[in-house]
């Protein structure tokens, strides 16, 4: 008898898995559009929605379903544009279901009698949305109050979203656990802000935001009620059109989140383009701020306001952009020149809690993030140089191969090497021979860096990772 109990569940389990299916949405079909798709679902079923060279129409969409992968397919991107919505319709897609995934669709024109029509409005618990673009909403994404509910946007763009009443934004948050938002490019909304999170807990990694096409937001990010926010390897730029004075707001409509109230800020470029204004304003109350890598060019006051504790080390600030020594400033590219003070001049920022704060990949136009190139020391802003300025590795250099914990002479004989954490103390020194392989397992998480030379020369001055 213990035995059919055992087997049951498992039998159930490979049914429930067996019975999920794919709906093709085509145009011209028996399923021609995501509304017909999503009378037909069931929890745990794909929706597989064709590129067409003529967008979707896109009527009002309820998913109450839960599990569900919804995703475009094909040579491109398929467009839904949304036709006019009812007073009681809300956004292109209501995700009402839990634990839902959306792939690689672009959203567009969505637009309600209450001025905030959205791509997407989230009403389920947690929700994953990747490789989509929301263009000319009332507001890209927008969450509603959902305590225990993770919201992660990756890969994403959103563009000129926002009604232009300052009350809808590219993206809105509201109340929810915790919001991951990475590897995304935000810009040119209509007066409303780039990204608005009440989320309890808010992670801003590796982003873009920006407004090449003279758009006029309000803060480029605002966190209204506080709570933990963790801001690493973000391009952040005002222009002068901006609506507002501050790139980043925290907690300025009251820290009613979860404490602590934490904003930390590691390896961010931030720049602001007009003359008065601060990089941050936080809410007086505010537990802790920490600065740390980053660049701040351009007017007005690098804080507003003054948390409980100031941690700050290696930030770099100057009112002049130039100065920052910019590979092209006025083209937006914020890659460090050789000559740029702030190469070499970071700090190992360590862990907030368990949560590790190095910097370990950098916003990519193309591929949405790269991994960051470490040379020398840890460089401050959102990139790391290409270009050692302290030492000019010869071609000799790169007979050393690191991979893992691993390290490989593939090619000088009578080779001296060391390596060093980088706060400067030493953990190895001694010869390593011509296609010799030494490893060190024991080494903890962390950047180090490793010389090599011989009996007479340098030859090499590489940093490396292990993570």
């Amino acid at each position: 008898m213990l035995k059919k109990l055992l087997i049951l569940p498992a039998f159930l389990l490979f049914l429930t898995i067996s019975s999920a299916k794919i709906w093709y949405v085509v145009p011209g079909t028996s399923i021609p559009d995501p509304k017909t798709a999503a009378g037909l679902a069931s929890s745990g079923d794909t929706i597989d929605i064709a590129y067409s060279a003529v967008p979707y129409l896109a009527y009002e969409t309820k998913w109450p379903q839960h599990n569900l992968l919804i995703r475009g397919s094909g040579t491109s991107r398929p467009i839904l544009k949304a036709e006019t919505f009812s007073v009681t319709q809300k956004a292109i897609f209501v995700i009402q279901g839990n634990d839902v995934t959306i792939e690689n669709i672009e959203f567009t024109n969505a637009r309600v009698p209450d001025k905030n029509g959205a791509g997407i409005r989230s009403e389920g618990v947690n929700l994953n949305v990747r490789h989509c673009t929301f263009r000319t909403n009332e507001t890209g994404i927008l969450a509603g109050d959902k305590p225990d509910c993770k919201i992660l946007v990756e890969y994403c763009e959103f563009d000129s979203n926002g009604n232009g009443d300052g009350y809808s934004h590219n993206l809105y948050i509201n109340h929810i656990a915790e919001f991951t938002f990475r590897f995304n490019y935000t810009h040119d909304s209509k007066i409303g802000h780039l990204l608005k999170s009440r989320a309890h807990k808010t992670y801003i990694l590796y982003n873009r935001f920006d407004s090449p096409k003279n758009g006029n937001p309000s803060r480029e990010i605002d966190l209204p009620n506080g709570g933990l926010a963790i801001f690493i390897g973000n391009i952040i730029r005002q222009t002068q059109n901006a609506e507002n004075s501050n790139l980043v707001g925290y907690g300025l409509e009251g820290l009613t989140n979860t404490a602590p109230h934490d904003i930390i800020m590691i390896n961010n470029t931030l720049i602001n383009e007009k003359a008065n204004g601060s990089f941050v304003h936080v809410q007086n109350g505010t537990n802790l701020l920490k600065m740390w890598n980053n660049i701040l060019a351009g007017g007005g006051s690098t804080i507003n306001q003054s948390p409980t504790i100031l941690d700050t080390m290696s930030n770099y600030y100057t009112p002049n952009i130039s100065d920052a020594s910019f590979v092209d400033e006025n083209n937006q590219d914020y890659h460090l020149t050789t000559g740029s003070w702030a190469a070499n001049h970071g700090a190992d920022p360590g862990y907030y809690q368990d949560y590790q704060l190095l910097a370990l990949y950098e916003y990519d136009e193309v591929l949405g993030k790269i991994d960051r190139k470490f040379i020398d020391k840890i460089d401050i802003g959102a990139f790391e140089s290409d270009i050692s300025t302290t030492i000019q590795e010869t071609k000799q250099s790169h007979s050393l191969n690191i991979k893992g914990n691993c390290i490989t002479n593939t090619g000088i004989a009578g080779l001296a090497m060391k390596i060093s954490a980088v706060t400067g103390s030493d953990i190895y020194s001694g010869l390593i021979g011509a296609g010799e392989q030494k490893c060190f397992e024991n080494l903890v998480p962390g950047i180090y860096i490793i010389t090599a030379r011989t009996k007479d020369r340098l030859v090499a001055s590489r940093k490396f990772l292990i993570n």
